[in-house]
């Protein structure tokens, strides 16, 4: 397992290329690619998965079908939610996971 300082993410494409591709030794990062992966095939692809010579689990590589997937934000938007809110999606929550499994 790598420190948290190791655990970096490269995001490389050009300007004539409408793809790019994603390296990443983060597991938090890699979650997130994965789950899109899953949840949208026609965009998001993992095409390496690297092991050191041990067999340990060090990185992943997807390709990303539009660049235009990124964007960068001019600042954080924090969204404030009321304490009925807050409920109602800890019980939305509560009943996908039990339908989940």
């Amino acid at each position: 397992m790598s420190t948290l300082s190791e655990q970096e993410t490269t995001i490389n494409y050009n300007r004539e290329d409408k793809d790019m591709d994603v390296w990443t030794a983060d597991r938090t990062v890699m979650t997130k690619l994965d789950r899109l992966c899953e949840t949208a095939p026609e965009n998001y692809k993992c095409i390496d998965t690297a092991y050191d010579r041990d067999g340990n689990f060090i990185s992943k590589q997807y390709k990303v079908a539009d660049k235009s997937l990124l964007t960068f934000r001019q600042r954080k938007v924090k969204v404030s939610m009321s304490e009925e809110q807050k409920q109602a999606n800890a019980e939305r929550l509560r009943a996908w996971q039990a339908q989940k499994g």
